[in-house]
């Protein structure tokens, strides 16, 4: 775990035990809340990973788009893949621009086409570079075609797994309201004085080392039940 992943995680953990122990005046019980709180940060940022690399992949229609009509108009792959800096989506400019500034600087274009595969992260990308790939050493006239091609199969693919994606979203924001609700009662619970006595003595600890234990495990299981799988990338 990188040592930013570890100030977060600290931070959260510190920031809700203080609350968790101002509001309840519970050791027991704010340990534990804060414990619970400290994934936070790891979860938003796995999250937010996912979603860019979700969006990066729904950019590839556009980008093979491109792609297409560059080598239809007779440009090399070199030069195609040079001019999706200023003619491809915008989220990918800059990326694109750093890569033709590599192929300016006499950089092999598999070398590049490497890059690509690691700056994007999935099956889409990893295919098209490897038909770019082939046509450098094969000289192969029917690139655009077998582009094409591939550009219907990524458009359907896409929409089947956002179809897919719709129906099972509520699966995780189930496991999300699972698991922090019955904290969140626990919490307003806890302003009792009876509530705090009940959970400050030994078997009170284990009921909430239970239930933090079973509050992970559920989410972690749920959320698996709801993922979608991944096309595996077999061109790495």
């Amino acid at each position: 775990m990188k040592f930013k992943q570890w100030v977060n995680l600290l931070g959260s953990a510190l920031i809700s035990f203080i609350f968790a122990l101002y509001l309840t005046g519970s050791t027991s019980i704010a340990t534990f809340f804060s414990l619970l709180a400290s994934t936070i940060p790891s979860l938003l940022i796995r999250r937010r990973r996912e979603i860019e690399i979700a969006q990066l992949e729904f950019l590839w229609p556009e980008l093979l788009d491109h792609l297409i009509s560059g080598i239809q108009s007779g440009l090399s792959v070199a030069q195609t893949i040079a001019g999706l800096a200023t003619r491809g989506p915008e989220k990918t400019r800059v990326f694109f621009g750093s890569c033709e500034n590599e192929l300016r600087s006499g950089s092999d274009v598999r070398a590049v086409l490497q890059l690509i595969k690691k700056r994007f992260e999935n099956p889409t990308c990893d295919q098209v570079c490897e038909v770019l790939d082939f046509s450098l050493s094969s000289g192969s006239r029917q690139i655009s075609t077998t582009l094409r091609t591939l550009s219907g199969y990524v458009r359907s693919n896409l929409a089947l797994r956002e179809e897919l994606k719709a129906k099972q979203e509520w699966i995780r924001n189930s496991a999300v309201l699972a698991a922090i609700a019955p904290w969140l009662l626990l919490l307003l619970l806890s302003t009792q004085a009876s509530t705090v006595r009940a959970y400050s003595d030994g078997s009170g600890v284990a009921v909430l080392a239970v239930g933090a234990t079973s509050t992970i495990f559920a989410y972690f299981w749920m959320k698996r039940v709801g993922k979608v799988e991944q096309t595996p990338r077999i061109f790495t």
